[in-house]
């Protein structure tokens, strides 16, 4: 339902673009003809111009609307999404972090959070949970073999950080904390019905080079609604 809304309303928009478009252009052309007394046979060729013009157009309209630009993906995605990262906390509605350890994010996250409640959004936490077997966390170390380098200090780390966003809840009102319990495979925030970042975890590959996607409703409505499902999925599924 939500994909024939978001097409019929991008249908509607881009017919109403093309007949207001064809309807002042050929309102030129005939002032320009009426004016300059244009030969008919001249009018006739101007107007098969803006025939071909709006033919033009409307393929390029057509193809949008089918959804053929593909999704945003893209290397360095800390970089390259920090601002939408920024303007989420800004949003006046709903969104999810989804965390594994980010430490460093969450020691630099409050002066966000004070945005966010002055903003009125709703900020749900997503964070690995703390009681993860060594076995699991010897394996996301090895798989994302970043700093500390070493699964007792990791498993500290993610036990901090849960302890730090915890702390954060109780002092936040919109702000909610839940931990998760199964394998960690992106990271990300999702701002509700308008846009993700994803963060893509390679093998061996440290944050700042990691690559990522951006997707937003209106532009990758399929790939946005698939990643907002698992987002919301897996916050409806975890306990506090």
């Amino acid at each position: 339902m939500k994909w024939f809304q978001e097409r019929f309303t991008a249908l509607i928009d881009n017919l109403t673009w093309l007949i207001a478009s064809t309807l002042g252009l050929a309102l030129i052309v005939w002032l320009i003809a009426t004016y300059r007394n244009t030969p008919e046979i001249t009018l006739l060729w101007a107007l098969l111009a803006l025939g071909v013009f709006q033919a033009v157009v409307g393929v390029f309209m057509f193809s949008r609307l089918k959804g053929n630009r593909p999704p945003q993906l893209h290397g360095r995605h800390r970089t390259l999404t920090r601002k939408y990262f920024e303007e989420a906390f800004m949003d006046t509605s709903e969104i999810f972090i989804l965390s594994i350890m980010s430490q460093h994010t969450v020691k630099e996250i409050e002066l966000r959070l004070q945005k966010a409640q002055t903003s009125k959004t709703r900020v749900n936490i997503l964070t690995l949970d703390p009681m993860t077997q060594h076995p699991v966390i010897e394996a996301i170390q090895l798989h994302l073999n970043e700093p500390p380098y070493d699964t007792d200090a990791t498993a500290r780390q993610i036990k901090e950080a849960y302890e730090l966003w915890t702390t954060f809840a109780k002092k936040y009102s919109n702000v909610q904390v839940r931990k998760y319990h199964s394998i960690p495979t992106m990271q990300g925030i999702l701002v509700r019905d308008k846009y993700v970042t994803v963060e893509l975890l390679p093998f061996n590959t440290q944050f700042n080079d990691r690559p990522g996607l951006y997707l937003t409703r209106k532009d990758d409505p399929d790939l946005f609604h698939l990643f907002q499902d698992k987002f919301i999925e897996l916050w409806d599924q975890q306990q506090q």
